[in-house]
């Protein structure tokens, strides 16, 4: 008993002491555009004391009277360490960076880190993707990936590639890999009517664990696109615009003119007496031989007004083509609700007579959360026309 009369004020005085030296500290944290970070850290370094950022960017932390700084730090921005002021409140912001950030993998259904994805994926980014000249966004995955090989379609405007993962999995069925758009299966035909600047970045599944995912649908491997989401800030009005031409290949031989396709019949003809004009109306062709003069006057006639034609077909059937692209975005938000919106027009006459696409396109993603309730909506909007040869 006398022990604990001699313990009890000591304990006392010392939780009061305790008591006394506690102070609360509140502030803001937001991005270097002055947008509010949610849930960002704000803590005392080497404790356990720190609360995080509500949606409005704002904390409220109890610290003792001898801390003088704090630690602020949030995923995608540089960390800060703040003097704790004598009085007023802390107005923090915060520098973005993408040095703490680890590159993830994107299934369809979850988002992985690309250190705990067990499969083969490879990430093509959309700086790899977004303004590249072609019509079909499934053109421009030719070269973006190991495993995955394109092969051009008939060289139209807009006209769908093939495209093989891994090789051809199958001789007598479909090689085509399953696109994905947002969680959204599509056909490889829709992408002529999908403006693909509008892509953030897209994933190739190449393995057995994109099958366990999508079922038979999936045997040929996948690709994820995930198109762009607005970010919390002042909204951003981006304008891209682009012009070109197009141009057919140069052949690495060059053409017979008239006369000399005229000759080649000929010296053919000896060989398979076939009814070609060069061997036909020859002087060289054994059934002339009694033909009267005249006759073969007329024959030579003819050889004559051939050899005179020269026709080149390239020119005929074939131009320079020209295309041109504008798209317009609208990005921005709060913490809350984020929006990005985009219209997009493309116009491109192929280097074939008469084969041309235009393309309109519109996409609006919005999203919105609480702190119990996060809604997202998609919407995208194509119209094609197209002419072919």
């Amino acid at each position: 008993m006398r022990k604990f009369l001699l313990t009890f004020p000591a304990i006392f005085l010392l939780l009061f002491s305790s008591f006394a030296q506690k102070k609360t500290i509140t502030g803001t944290v937001t991005d270097d555009k002055g947008a509010p970070i949610s849930n960002a850290s704000v803590e005392v370094r080497g404790t356990k004391v720190g609360t995080i950022t509500n949606t409005s960017g704002a904390f409220t932390l109890d610290i003792s009277e001898n801390v003088k700084r704090v630690q602020v730090s949030s995923i995608g921005f540089y960390t800060q360490n703040v003097d704790v002021p004598t009085q007023g409140s802390l107005s923090v912001s915060l520098a973005p960076s993408t040095s703490n950030l680890d590159e993830v993998v994107i299934t369809g259904y979850s988002t992985i880190k690309k250190s705990q994805y067990s499969g083969a994926a490879t990430k093509v980014t959309g700086d790899e993707i977004n303004y590249v000249p072609n019509a079909s966004f499934d053109q421009i995955l030719q070269g973006k990936a190991p495993g995955l090989t394109v092969t051009a379609g008939s060289g139209q405007p807009g006209s769908s590639a093939r495209v093989e993962i891994r090789g051809a999995t199958s001789i007598t069925g479909g090689n085509s890999p399953l696109f994905v758009i947002d969680g959204m299966p599509v056909e490889a035909g829709v992408f002529q009517s999908i403006n693909p600047n509008d892509f953030e970045s897209v994933d190739v599944l190449r393995d057995a664990i994109a099958t366990a995912q999508y079922g038979n649908r999936g045997s040929n491997g996948v690709i994820v696109a995930t198109t762009k989401r607005g970010h919390a800030g002042k909204t951003q009005v981006t304008y891209s615009g682009q012009a070109g031409i197009t141009q057919p290949g140069e052949e690495k031989f060059d053409m017979m003119n008239s006369a000399q396709l005229l000759q080649f019949q000929e010296n053919l003809g000896l060989q398979l007496s076939n009814n070609l004009p060069g061997f036909l109306y020859s002087r060289n062709n054994p059934a002339n031989a009694g033909l009267p003069a005249a006759t073969l006057t007329g024959y030579d006639a003819k050889l004559d007004s051939l050899r005179g034609i020269n026709t080149n077909w390239k020119d005929v059937f074939q131009r320079d083509g020209t295309f041109q692209s504008h798209d317009l975005n609208l990005s921005g938000g709060s913490a809350e609700t984020r929006y990005f919106l985009s219209g997009g027009y493309y116009d491109e006459d192929g280097i074939g007579l008469r084969s041309n696409l235009k393309r309109y396109t519109v996409r609006a993603n919005v999203d919105s959360k609480t702190d119990k309730l996060t809604i997202s909506f998609n919407g995208t909007a194509g119209y094609t026309h197209r002419n072919f040869i």
